[in-house]
């Protein structure tokens, strides 16, 4: 007796090659009927026969159990592929669901730092900016106040200066006149031609100018410093408000004129990133608590995962890891953990897992910075590194209630099921601790029909086309 896989193969064989009746050949339906003959005929023999036979039937399917043979177009029509089992190293990975957001490290909160009304707005909702652009214009009652103050110090400190240098050049001749006058008075007393009165009082009056020159420069230099103060003060203020150099040099430039722009300033980007954000209006009064545009640099995100305390300690900074977005399917972004919170969440257990990536262009979408923050996927992170003695690919291993299998090949288009034990598992391929050994040569893609073929004694619903 042929065992059941046999059979069904020849009449699969019989189905799809056989020639037509035209031809005078017997169909597959006839085939059929004959082998349902054949059957009768066994059924009719003694009942010793049949026991025989029953028991030859029963050896050769257990010799056959799990062997699987198909013709070349079968195992095309199948998609069965094979590879050898392989040496290699099994990377264990933890994974978990994932979300993209923003890096804090690259973003920008902008908030006037000063009361007033918006004038001009430059940057609008989703413009790049580079750092320095304009954002906007804003007219302001207390920034003008603060340019009044600054330009009233520098005036005064301006007028100081000039009183110093004009006091300090009269108060100089003063005393060079009273020099050459003692140096005189002191030579006509050395040949005592005037009288020692004389030449005291020149000293006298020499001393005194020196004397006010010093004690006028003094007092002078004492106020100057008072008002330079004053006036870094007030020019620190200025650039705490948010005046710019240039700016402020225009304000100095045209202080005297009726409209010089005391009170208006530009808003002006800290960076180079994109406008996610927006309250800016026109004629809107805003102050330092209002946000007036949210800027996000794109060129790098975050994506953060939620860690179990139980799996903590298998998780370190550093680890290799993958990130598959659903948006981008069969994109593979790699990275690596570069932060671990350092507090459990109370509610979900959990530790927050932070993994930056770079956002350049990829080939499915040529959009700039593709990856949004917002968008979930999967990361998976590498938590051990094993040396392998067997690894196949996960496509190759079928499980079933009774264990796991593979389909082995040592002629073509035959095939042996073989039960193996699986160790290790990360990245689809899968360690083998049993059952095969390196060099094998196994179905990698296709096992499922080898599967259905093994259970069904069928491929393809029973025919063959």
């Amino acid at each position: 007796m042929r065992s059941p896989i046999v059979i069904t193969m020849m009449l699969i064989v019989l189905h799809g090659c056989a020639p037509s009746a035209d031809e005078g050949q017997p169909t597959s339906h006839a085939a059929d009927e004959a082998l349902h003959d054949e059957h009768e005929e066994d059924d009719d023999h003694d009942g010793h026969d049949d026991h025989d036979e029953h028991d030859e039937h029963d050896d050769h399917d257990d010799h056959d159990e799990g062997r699987v043979e198909l013709t070349a177009e079968q195992v095309k029509a199948a998609g069965i592929r094979t590879a050898a089992a392989e040496l290699g190293q099994i990377e264990s990975v933890l994974t978990l669901s994932a979300t993209v957001a923003a890096s804090l490290d690259a973003q920008a909160h902008i908030n006037p730092r000063v009361g007033g009304l918006v004038r001009t707005i430059h940057a609008h909702l989703g413009q790049f900016v580079s750092a320095g652009d304009p954002l906007c214009e804003i007219d302001s009652v207390d920034l003008g106040r603060a340019v009044s103050a600054f330009l009233g110090a520098r005036a005064t400190v301006e007028t100081s200066e000039d009183i110093l240098s004009r006091e300090r050049e009269l108060l100089t001749r003063n005393l060079e006149l009273a020099r050459e006058i003692f140096d005189r008075e002191r030579d006509l007393a050395d040949r005592e031609i005037t009288t020692l009165s004389a030449r005291y009082a020149a000293e006298q009056a020499f001393q005194d100018a020196q004397l006010r020159l010093d004690s006028r420069v003094l007092e002078i230099e004492a106020r100057l410093a008072r008002e330079r103060i004053e006036l870094a003060a007030a020019h620190r203020e200025l650039d705490i408000l948010g005046l710019e150099a240039t700016e402020l040099a225009e304000i100095v430039a045209t202080g005297d004129e009726p409209h010089a722009p005391f009170g208006t300033y530009v808003i002006r980007a800290p960076r180079d990133g994109v406008i996610v954000g927006r309250d800016a209006t026109d004629n809107e009064f805003v102050d330092p608590e209002t946000t007036l545009f949210d800027l996000q640099d794109l060129s790098r995100v975050w994506v953060l995962a939620s860690v179990y305390e139980q799996n903590l300690v298998s998780t370190r900074i550093g680890a290799a890891a993958s990130v598959h977005l659903d948006a981008f399917p069969d994109v593979e972004f790699r990275g690596e953990v570069s932060f671990i919170d350092y507090q459990i969440e109370p509610e979900t257990r959990a530790a927050s897992v932070r993994i930056e990536l770079d956002n350049g262009p990829i080939d499915d979408w040529e959009e700039e910075w593709p990856i949004r923050p917002g968008m979930f996927g999967v990361v998976e992170i590498t938590t051990d590194v094993i040396d392998a003695t067997v690894v196949i690919p996960e496509s190759a291993l079928v499980h079933e209630d009774e264990g796991d299998f593979v389909f082995v090949t040592h002629d073509p288009g035959v095939f042996e099921r073989r039960a193996v034990r699986v160790g290790a598992v990360g990245h689809e391929r899968v360690q083998i601790e049993g059952g095969i050994e390196p060099g094998d040569v196994i179905v990698t893609s296709g096992a499922f029909a080898l599967k259905s073929v093994s259970r069904a004694g069928e491929l393809g619903g029973g025919h063959s086309h």
